[in-house]
């Protein structure tokens, strides 16, 4: 009988148990052996004093298994992370802060709109622009001088969304027809997820203008939120589901808005008690990049 070809999922289960060290499945599917010290390096970036990095890191091995679920970790960090200053809490969810800035998508084109107005744009949300054969409706429109930005904003909800070629393919054909591709006006991409390699080689190629969590290399979405110090309201834990919805709906998606106008509570159904929590929180997380 011939001998059966290992699968590569039992390859790395195989590996793992030879050297006895846990993996991590990612939100993907894909398995990544467990190291500490890219959790350590996590913990530095947003701010989490040294002493209790070390805390945080012994939190997490005490759950590892042969096979751990990156969600299982995400949680212990999160739950550990309750302990300290509620910035570093905030930085640490901001990634799955930006996925709650939904289900409708308005709410991250008002994010992505206030991101481009931190560096100096004048931005307008929702504009209708005629192009070569059609009329198109863009997310954001920034200005700058003489530069224009044209931006479609896709929202993913899921932590290991990305976003494929046919997307990419799509906007390449809006940016042609407006005429967004070279010089002043370039058309922009956004997401707060990642990019498939078909599509991150495409936009590149036809050039597009790419921003994901990640992309591009330097000047990606992440650094450029740490960068501008903007905190979405989505991130407060202390503030209900549907009081979110209802600043959404308002037009408001950053912690700073209630810390300038606490009177943007009123009439949302929250106690005294639990506004002031989250005006605590919401002032707290202002001051979540100033160190850096």
């Amino acid at each position: 009988m011939p001998r059966a070809v290992p699968r590569p999922f039992d390859r790395l289960v195989a590996q793992a148990e030879s050297r006895r060290g846990p993996l991590v499945r990612k939100r993907s599917g894909a398995l990544e052996a467990w190291r500490p010290q890219k959790l350590r390096r996590a913990l530095t970036r947003i701010g989490v004093p040294r002493h209790r990095r070390e805390a945080v890191v012994s939190d997490v091995e005490q759950v590892l298994d042969d096979i751990v679920p990156a969600e299982r970790i995400d949680r212990v960090v999160a739950r550990a992370l309750r302990r300290e200053p509620a910035p570093c809490a905030a930085r640490w969810n901001l990634r799955r802060a930006l996925a709650d800035l939904g289900p409708s998508g308005f709410p991250f084109e008002r994010f992505v709109a206030e991101l481009f107005a931190a560096s100096g744009w004048r931005t307008r949300v929702g504009v209708h622009l005629e192009g070569r054969f059609i009329s198109h409706e863009v997310d954001v429109l920034a200005e700058r001088a003489a530069e224009r930005a044209l931006c479609e904003c896709k929202l993913v909800t899921r932590s290991d969304g990305k976003l494929d070629a046919k997307t990419a393919l799509y906007v390449y054909g809006r940016a042609v027809d407006l005429d967004a591709l070279r010089g002043r006006t370039r058309f922009w991409l956004i997401t707060n997820g990642r990019f498939t390699v078909d599509a991150l080689r495409f936009g590149t190629g036809m050039h597009l203008m790419l921003l994901g969590w990640d992309v591009p290399e330097r000047g990606s979405l992440r650094e450029r939120i740490e960068s501008a110090g903007l905190m979405p309201l989505s991130a407060l834990s202390t503030l209900p589901a549907h009081a979110k919805a209802r600043l959404f709906a308002g037009g408001h998606v950053l912690c700073r808005d209630l810390v300038a106008a606490p009177q943007l509570l009123d009439g949302l159904g929250l106690s005294r008690a639990m506004g002031d929590r989250v005006l605590v929180e919401a002032q707290a997380a202002l001051g979540c990049f100033q160190d850096d």
